[in-house]
């Protein structure tokens, strides 16, 4: 589904204070870029934002909603991005907080505690000393 473009200009007029926006497709909506990292994206019209453990309890405080899609299994996946009060469009303070905060999530590299929990160790890690055997 297409985003509409009127919408798009509007979200890139509250946003463009803030650092430039570029917008590039991204799964049926518009992807939000800044130095070309993803930081929120639009779907139906509406815009969502990265957030993170800590960042996510100001948009459930708002009432706020994550992004959720049903996968081929028909099971509805819900992902790390929450839609951004509307209130905040008038708002162009607070909106600059979200905005910023919300980059400065997607910028911050994913943890090895990730790759640990899919079975991945991290390649990095210095070799630990081997243990003595008992003769």
């Amino acid at each position: 589904m297409a985003v509409n473009a009127a919408f798009r200009d509007h979200i890139a007029d509250l946003f463009n204070p803030y650092g430039a926006v570029t917008f590039k497709r991204f799964f049926g909506g518009t992807g939000l870029y800044h130095k070309e990292r993803l930081f929120g994206f639009i779907m139906r019209d509406r815009v969502y934002l990265k957030t993170n453990e800590e960042t996510r309890a100001a948009y459930e405080a708002e009432g706020a909603e994550p992004f959720t899609f049903e996968n081929g299994k028909g099971e509805t996946v819900t992902i790390s991005y929450y839609e951004l009060p509307a209130r905040l469009h008038d708002d162009t303070d607070e909106l600059g907080r979200w905005v910023r905060q919300a980059h400065d999530v997607a910028t911050v590299p994913r943890t090895r505690k990730r790759a640990i929990s899919k079975g991945k160790l991290p390649t990095d890690l210095p070799l630990l000393p081997a243990k003595k055997r008992k003769k």
